[in-house]
């Protein structure tokens, strides 16, 4: 039943099960165990191209089409380092208040008389001081 469905002899279907493995099927094999070690050494981080350049190192001559595909047919697959960003809200707000103190002590240093800059807030006061020394 299942031979006439697919298109084949009894004979030929019995034939094709009783052949041994071919040398390109048992290569891949081969090949395939050394992909899961150099892939399991990276801890699954490395996908076809930099599998197949460690494999080259390593001495093993193969194609990254290749690893490629036994990758597949391993359900082997790369992913890719996440990357960590920190979150830029804190240093905006400093930036900010930077800037606003820094612009405020222009204004005082030009605007106010010495007399009233002794109690301005401390980092007014610094920007005033810097920014002093800067221009004159």
């Amino acid at each position: 039943m299942m031979c006439k469905l697919l298109g084949v002899t009894r004979g030929g279907y019995y034939a094709w099960q009783r052949r041994e493995p071919s040398a390109r099927s048992l290569s891949d094999a081969e090949l395939s165990e050394h992909v899961r070690e150099v892939h399991a050494q990276s801890r699954g981080y490395y996908g076809s191209p930099r599998v197949t350049g460690r494999l080259r190192m390593l001495g093993v001559p193969v194609g990254r089409r290749r690893v490629a595909r036994l990758m597949r047919q391993g359900s082997l697959q790369g992913r890719s380092a996440r990357l960590y960003r920190r979150s830029k809200v804190g240093q905006r707000r400093l930036g900010t208040s930077i800037l606003i103190a820094l612009f405020a002590g222009i204004v005082a240093v030009y605007l106010l008389p010495p007399s009233w800059l002794a109690p301005l807030p401390t980092c007014v006061a610094i920007c005033v001081a810097i920014f002093a020394i800067i221009v004159r």
